[in-house]
């Protein structure tokens, strides 16, 4: 895989919206990710597990992988 493709990170808490961005939860982390970069359920709620779609390196970048 290259850095550029793109890769599911599945079981994100989903926390909330931020402007620009999504705050999710992972590994007891708050982790910010930017809405032009990702696929997301944009009708998850507070709480939800979600599955987020984005590039390898944005995932690497967030320590998501």
């Amino acid at each position: 895989m290259g850095r550029n493709d793109m890769i599911e990170v599945e079981d994100l808490e989903f926390r909330r919206e931020a402007g620009a961005a999504i705050i999710v939860e992972y590994d007891g982390e708050e982790v910010s990710l930017p809405q032009s970069q990702i696929e997301w359920p944009e009708d998850a709620a507070c709480g939800d597990l979600i599955t987020v779609t984005m590039p390898e390196w944005l995932a690497m970048d967030r320590g998501l992988i």
